[in-house]
C-alpha cells in the first residue's frame, strides 16, 4: 500500500515508506525503487533526501531509539533510593520495547519498527554501532550502578553483570517472545497489548529482582 500524500512531504513520505519497506524485506532485499514505489515518489528522491539506502536505514533505525526514548518514563537520578531506580528502569524499558502498548501512533508502523530491530539484531549492519553507543551503553551503565547501589561496592563484577541479565532479559522476553506469548495465553491477548500490562509486568518483574538481589546481598554479607 502506498503512503498517503495527505499534508506528507515528500522526505516525510520516503521515511515512511521505508519503514515498511525495510521491515517487510530486510536491509539488503529492499531496494530503492520499492521504497520510492511506495512513497509514490521519483527513484532519485532517496538519493536527494537521504544521500543513499544506507544513509536511509540509519536514519530509520535511530528513529526507532529516539522516539521511544523521548516517550519512556526518564530514569531517576543517581540519588534516588537504588530500589526505586531499577523500578523507574524496569518501567522504562517496558516503555521503550512496548512501544505499541502505549504509543498513540500507527500501530502499523510501531509493528514495523520492533520488525527492524529483530532483523538488526539477527543481521546486525553499521547501523547498530551507533545505537550501542548512543543509547544501549549508557543503560547498560544506568542499571549496573543502580545494581552497585543495591549490591554494595564490594559485589564481585560477574554477580553485578549476570543480575543486570536477569534484570533486562525478563522484559526482553515479551519483546522477542510475544508472537509465542499470545499463543500460549490466547485468552490473554487484550491485556498483553492493553498500557496496563506494563504496570503490572513493571511490578511482578521489580518484586522477583528484589528477591533475587536481597538473597545475593544477604549471601555477600554472611562472607
Amino acid at each position: 500500500m502506498k503512503i498517503n500524500h495527505t499534508e506528507l512531504s515528500t522526505k516525510e513520505r520516503l521515511f515512511k515508506a521505508a519503514i515498511r519497506v525495510f521491515a517487510e524485506k530486510g536491509y539488503e532485499a529492499a531496494t530503492v525503487r520499492d521504497i520510492c514505489h511506495r512513497a509514490d515518489a521519483n527513484v532519485a528522491s532517496v538519493n536527494y533526501h537521504y544521500g543513499d539506502k544506507e544513509k536511509l536505514y540509519f536514519q530509520v533505525v535511530l528513529e526507532i531509539f529516539k522516539v521511544t526514548r523521548e516517550t519512556r518514563t526518564p530514569h531517576l537520578s543517581p540519588d534516588a533510593p537504588p530500589y526505586d531506580r531499577l523500578k523507574t528502569f524496569i518501567r522504562s524499558t517496558f516503555e521503550e520495547i512496548l512501544p505499541s502498548a502505549y504509543l498513540s501512533k500507527d500501530q502499523e508502523e510501531c509493528m514495523a519498527m520492533g520488525t527492524i530491530f529483530m532483523l538488526e539484531m539477527a543481521r546486525p549492519t553499521g547501523a547498530l554501532d551507533s545505537i550501542v553507543k548512543d543509547y544501549i551503553s549508557p543503560d547498560n551503565d544506568e542499571l549496573n550502578n543502580i545494581l552497585t547501589a543495591i549490591l554494595g561496592e564490594d559485589a564481585p563484577p560477574e554477580m553485578i553483570g549476570m543480575s543486570a541479565a536477569s534484570v533486562i532479559a525478563q522484559p526482553l522476553h515479551f519483546f522477542y517472545s510475544m508472537p509465542i506469548i499470545q499463543r500460549l495465553n490466547p485468552d490473554k491477548g487484550e491485556f498483553l497489548t492493553d498500557p496496563g500490562f506494563i504496570d503490572y509486568a513493571t511490578e511482578h518483574i521489580f518484586q522477583f529482582c528484589v528477591g533475587g538481589l536481597e538473597h545475593f546481598k544477604k549471601n555477600l554479607r554472611g562472607k
